[in-house]
């Protein structure tokens, strides 16, 4: 595995087929992905068992302010249309 050094990363977003490129504004980019458990226990056991609940992902970033990209990433949180986004630590090398 080629290590690198995460100054190429890129982070994209397409919603309704459009797709909107951050690589030029974005400068910091967490995610974090998390998952839900819940502790059960009927009445008559003795412990606690863990179940699996939703999978979460929270994503915060900071760059420069750019209204059209504001606009996209708006729609996406608003819309109701499917969002998919692609985020790649060590840059993009497929054609767009």
């Amino acid at each position: 595995m080629a290590f690198g050094h995460g100054i190429d990363a890129d982070f994209e977003i397409d919603v309704s087929s459009s797709l909107t490129s951050m690589e030029e504004y974005l400068e910091n980019l967490s995610p974090a992905f998390t998952r839900e458990l819940a502790d059960v226990k009927a009445f008559g056991q003795t412990y606690v068992e863990k179940l699996a609940g939703m999978r979460m992902f929270e994503l915060s970033g900071d760059g420069k302010y750019d209204p059209t990209l504001d606009s996209a990433i708006y729609t996406a949180w608003n819309g109701d249309d499917a969002v998919s986004w692609a985020y790649y630590p060590q840059g993009n090398s497929s054609a767009r």
